[in-house]
This record gives structure tokens, C-alpha cells and sequence, in this order.
């Protein structure tokens, strides 16, 4: 299917509590002297930006439209609030995911998970050869309510509402593409 950046928004999650990088926003630490955040939007500049956010509110809201999920509106502590939020405030039939602590994204790095969206489709998650990078989609906005339901129903876990939701998991052979920096031992200075 052909996906163009004027039916496609960004969604960077930048919800966590940072827990174990001493409490510290991860999106907004320095990778190779950028915040990360500024690197994973730069991978999909020319695209509507939304941002997950719960802390440092006014940083986020520097970049994009931000929203928490206190906005969205569910008890569950899961990164589908931040998925749901964005499913329902983009203003585009898809909405490309992404953690806000993904720095090796290159640029317009999500042509490659476009390139094997089917018409059919409810959308695509990367897989990267080694295994599927469950934050790293394009999803339907179309899904908004089903997550919802998932989400009220107590369940949290990204993996299963992928699979619920027919996501279907494509190749993306880039496993550098997708470090996700968990500890201060990832980072880049």
C-alpha cells in the first residue's frame, strides 16, 4: 500500500517513570549530545507530531501536541494509554509509534514498515530479525476503540493487543535501528 506523510501522524511515548535511569525522563537525556526525543522526531520530521507525556510537561509541549494519560482517561499503567491517546487525538487515518527512547532511528526510517502495509491491514509492527520491536508500528486510527475496550478490560500487555488486533509483525532486518536505552550504560556521549 502506498503510504504518504500527509495520512500518517507520529506518536512518540514518553510516558515511563524512568526507573531505571535514576528517575530521569529518558526521552530528555542526552544521546551523542542530542535528547533523544530530538532524534526521534527528526527520523519523521515531516509528519504531525503527538507526544505521551506524564513529566517535564512543558518540555515536551516545546516540540509537539502533548497529552498524558491522565487525558485519556484509564487506571492501567501500560504504554497502550499512551498508544490509545494517540490513536484518538491524530487526524490521520494511521498513526506511526514510537518510544521516545529510541535514538538510532534514521531518517524516514518508517518507509520501510509502509512499504508492507496491505490495504487489509489493521496495521504492522516491526520485527528486526532478531525479534518483534512491539513499540515500533503503524496502526489504523480506526482501532481507537477496541484498545479502549482492551485497556478497561484490565489488560496491559502491548504484545497481546497487537496479536488481538491483527497487527501483523513485517521485516525490518535493522536490529540497530531499534536500541532502546534502558540504563545509563546505553548512552552515547
Amino acid at each position: 500500500m502506498k503510504m504518504s506523510s500527509d495520512n500518517l501522524s507520529l506518536l512518540i511515548l514518553c510516558g515511563g517513570m524512568g526507573s531505571r535511569m535514576r528517575g530521569q525522563d529518558k526521552p530528555l537525556i542526552p544521546y551523542s549530545g542530542t535528547p533523544m526525543l530530538d532524534l526521534v522526531v527528526a527520523s519523521a520530521s515531516d509528519l504531525p507530531l503527538l507526544i505521551s507525556a506524564n513529566r517535564n510537561l512543558d518540555e515536551y509541549e516545546k516540540r509537539g501536541r502533548t497529552f498524558t494519560d491522565r487525558e485519556v482517561g484509564t487506571d492501567l499503567a501500560t504504554p497502550l494509554n499512551g498508544v490509545l491517546g494517540g490513536l484518538e487525538r491524530a487526524s490521520t487515518d494511521w498513526l506511526l509509534v514510537s518510544p521516545g527512547d529510541s535514538p538510532c532511528l534514521p531518517v524516514s526510517w518508517w518507509h520501510l514498515l509502509a512499504e508492507q502495509l496491505l490495504e487489509a491491514d489493521a496495521g504492522v509492527v516491526a520485527h528486526d530479525g532478531q525479534r518483534q520491536q512491539n513499540l515500533h508500528m503503524i496502526l489504523r486510527t480506526s482501532l481507537g476503540p477496541k484498545l479502549r475496550v482492551f485497556i478497561q478490560e484490565g489488560h496491559g500487555e502491548v504484545w497481546r493487543f497487537l496479536e488481538t488486533a491483527g497487527i501483523r509483525s513485517v521485516d525490518v532486518p535493522k536490529p540497530d535501528w531499534f536500541l532502546n536505552v534502558n540504563e545509563v550504560g546505553d548512552l552515547v556521549t
